[in-house]
């Protein structure tokens, strides 16, 4: 029977599952662990879980299953065919006191194993609320011991900068990564000098790292002005951006988007690729697009074809930006950012990045079939698996600290606050 639930929350049909609720008995408790084992990430450092709480410690267990049978009501709710009405807002508000009444027993892991449970059932609002309480708890135990172990060093690092201040937070990261490796030390210390705009100094220890690759790359992006073509649905004027910019740079470029225009002479043509894009481009027959490209950057390296590119100094691995955010895997704008500033550009602008505040995610020639963002279900376990309060939180102190411009769009959410960007992303993704 949990086999049945599990193969119906993966295709979507949350409704099965809440109707096996009532005509086949099942325990709201039951339906919530089929649900939270298909959510759960195995493997990571968030393995300590409710499961775990509830086990080791017998005063915690009725609490925790209380914590569940309430989220359990506020699905039910929010997918049942009613009209939303104020006793979804009670419900909500019933969890969140729970939340915040239980949030020692959730300890640090579990209000993350909790985050991600809700922005992955599309309850984006009770994501933020588990991450503010979470950021709570931090400082708190900060306060009682200004060491904290370092196994948490960048969930600390962005409690004490979103809570304190960047001095705050850059000290004690400082006092964390002075006992690491040389290699893993400095790829620490271009995390914190880009975090406080230091491009000088991130660029000065960053040519210490670049292999052969990334000093041919470094020629193409030094001191360049550089746009980034979004994947959103906008009014770009491709022709006018190419007059002004030294270099274009496109996500997931597959020979049918906007490097279509006539090559200008002088101008550079970049795209950046994720394992997802890699994977299906190695499946398909004609790669010949690469040949309009003056450079392809990958998240990894694992085809024949990304080698053969490598092979011809044409490709390279892009600076990694994973575990380096509170939560989640990096999205591609900011991997392609947090990447070129390495480099120290001269400038970054982004045009047609909406940051998700649309029903229509992506134009036409850049969404990849077969892809996570399919049905809702889908789209917002890919919300929880890359961490949109993440994702968001990092853009904007990037932006906030003039590293990269936005067009209109851009910036219109990019000077939203971090309430107001949830706030909008639960009346657009959150039913």
């Amino acid at each position: 029977m949990k086999e049945k639930v599990l193969s119906n929350y993966l295709g979507g049909n949350l409704n099965e599952i809440i109707s096996q609720k009532f005509v086949l008995g099942r325990s709201s408790q039951e339906i919530l662990a089929s649900i939270y084992d298909v959510l759960k990430l195995n493997g990571s450092n968030l393995e300590y879980n409710l499961e775990e709480i509830i086990k080791k410690k017998v005063i915690g267990k009725l609490k925790a299953y209380n914590l569940v049978e309430e989220l359990v009501k506020l699905i039910v709710l929010k997918h049942s065919n009613i009209e939303k009405n104020v006793k979804f807002g009670e419900q909500s508000n019933q969890v969140k006191n729970l939340l915040f009444i239980y949030k020692e027993l959730l300890d640090i892991d579990g209000l993350k194993k909790m985050e991600f449970i809700f922005i992955g059932l599309g309850f984006f609002d009770l994501g933020f609320y588990c991450r503010t309480i979470c950021e709570e708890l931090i400082i708190n135990l900060f306060n009682k011991n200004k060491s904290m172990s370092s196994t948490k060093l960048h969930s600390v690092y962005w409690a004490l900068k979103n809570r304190y201040d960047i001095d705050t937070a850059n000290k004690y990261y400082y006092s964390k990564i002075q006992f690491l490796s040389f290699f893993n030390r400095n790829e620490y210390l271009i995390f914190s000098n880009i975090m406080k705009s230091d491009k000088d100094q991130s660029y000065s220890i960053a040519k210490t790292k670049f292999n052969t690759l990334d000093l041919k790359y470094n020629q193409v992006i030094n001191n360049k002005k550089i746009a980034i073509i979004g994947p959103a649905n906008g009014n770009v004027n491709v022709e006018e951006v190419l007059k002004e910019y030294d270099v274009i740079i496109s996500i997931t470029y597959r020979g049918t988007s906007l490097f279509n225009e006539e090559p200008m002479k002088g101008k550079r043509y970049i795209s950046y690729y994720n394992y997802e894009a890699s994977t299906k481009i190695e499946k398909e027959i004609d790669k010949s697009f690469f040949e309009h490209l003056d450079f392809s950057v990958f998240k990894t390296i694992d085809y024949d074809y990304q080698r053969k590119l490598v092979k011809q100094s044409s490709a390279r691995k892009i600076f990694s930006l994973d575990n380096k955010l509170f939560l989640g895997q990096p999205n591609m704008l900011q991997m392609i950012i947090y990447d070129l500033l390495h480099f120290n550009p001269k400038e970054i602008k982004i045009f047609n990045f909406n940051f998700f505040l649309s029903h229509n995610l992506y134009r036409k020639d850049y969404k990849i079939e077969g892809t996570e963002h399919d049905n809702r279900f889908k789209l917002w376990n890919s919300f929880a698996i890359h961490n949109i309060i993440s994702q968001f939180q990092f853009a904007k102190a990037l932006y906030n600290n003039g590293l990269y411009l936005a067009d209109d769009d851009g910036k219109n959410v990019l000077d939203l606050d971090i309430d107001e960007y949830i706030s909008q992303m639960e009346k657009i993704h959150g039913t």
